[in-house]
């Protein structure tokens, strides 16, 4: 009797703490939605939403130099560039400020003119257009440095010096919409099948995502959603983890970019015969590359350090503190072989597998209708 109370009181002990761990609350490591939760999205990016108007606004005025005989006034873009309560210009690094004022002024001066890469520098004045972009008188095309140059010293800046430092779900929305992301997260920039089409920094990481779930941009994805989450519920070891993820994966976007231009710039320039389309494109190619590099110098806390970005920027004969002589790449094709070096560069800094590599060299969003 005593045996069969015991056992009685045993399962019934053991049925009681089944059932008190049943009903435990579910710890927030187990909770991470799927999806962005949007509820403050609209009223949140009302903060920085005329910053990137103004962003979008410069572009398109930057873009009309590359029409032949139209002159783009340098205190036009001046003024797109500090105008509002949040500037561009207060977005952007020190440094760069700098470099984006010399780019706005020499735009103008090429702008209205000609150019041909196979001219002298002399002869080629002050620059001008050249099949389908607006380059200076060493070839290099200043829209690039400013728009590309702007992604990392600029959007990257505000996101990872300023806005994630402030703990608020504001600050992930419109974080997200720095990163050129929308909450819906498309992974695609063709706005013919997005209303909300993904650009500036996202729209490159769509393109280098092999939408497996572990690409650039679908782990990003992943990383605003694990912030906003994280600060929701006050987990602040793990927000900030959360927050590293997403700037090595932001800035890995970049690094990806830039060796998707590196083998662009090789397969035009390396034509036995090329014609003008190709000659431009590949100096177009070329600044989009110097733009996405020079862009990262004295950003703060990046994976890749400021000497690895000058030895990078002269293998563009884009030397830091000398005059820049991309047109060389058309002049003197032995200077293509010098990107190879820069993508094993690039491998090494950011430990991309060979795999990696390859992929990063397709645009996988037309390959995958997206």
């Amino acid at each position: 009797m005593k045996k069969f109370l015991f056992n009685s009181i045993l399962t019934l002990s053991v049925l009681v703490v089944i059932s008190c761990k049943s009903d435990l609350p579910v710890t927030p490591d187990s909770q991470i939605p799927t999806f962005y939760d949007s509820s403050s999205y609209s009223n949140s990016i009302a903060i920085y939403s005329p910053t990137i108007s103004n962003f979008t606004n410069l572009v398109k005025e930057i873009k009309k130099g590359r029409i032949s005989g139209t002159t783009v006034p340098s205190a036009t873009m001046t003024n797109l560039y500090t105008l509002g309560s949040i500037s561009l210009k207060d977005m952007t690094t020190t440094y760069y400020q700098a470099v984006i004022q010399k780019s706005i002024i020499e735009l103008e001066k090429a702008s209205g003119g000609m150019y041909d890469p196979i001219k002298t520098v002399q002869e080629n004045a002050q620059g001008g257009v050249y099949g389908s972009y607006l380059f200076d008188e060493n070839g290099l095309e200043h829209e690039q440095v400013i728009e590309k140059g702007m992604f990392i010293s600029t959007l990257f800046n505000e996101t990872f010096s300023k806005l994630l430092s402030q703990n608020t779900i504001s600050s992930v929305d419109n974080a997200i919409m720095l990163y050129g992301a929308h909450f819906r997260f498309p992974n695609s920039n063709n706005a013919t099948k997005h209303q909300y089409a993904d650009k500036f920094t996202a729209g490159y990481a769509s393109r280098r995502d092999d939408n497996s779930g572990n690409g650039l941009y679908l782990s990003a994805k992943k990383d605003f959603i694990a912030i906003r989450h994280w600060i929701q519920n006050g987990n602040n070891t793990k927000r900030d983890e959360s927050v590293q993820n997403l700037k090595k994966n932001w800035e890995k976007a970049i690094a990806a970019t830039v060796i998707n231009y590196c083998y662009d710039v090789m397969t035009k320039l390396s034509k036995t015969d090329p014609q003008v389309e190709d000659l431009s494109g590949g100096l177009h190619s070329l600044s989009e590359i110097i733009g996405f590099l020079h862009g990262m110098k004295s950003v703060q806390g990046t994976i890749i350090s400021d000497s690895k970005l000058n030895e990078m920027l002269l293998l563009c004969n884009y030397p830091i503190d000398g005059t820049p002589s991309p047109y060389m790449f058309v002049t003197n094709p032995q200077s293509i072989s010098k990107l190879s070096t820069l993508v094993l560069t690039l491998q090494t800094v950011y430990s991309f597998s060979n795999a990696e590599v390859e992929l990063f060299k397709r645009n996988l969003v037309t390959e995958q209708s997206r």
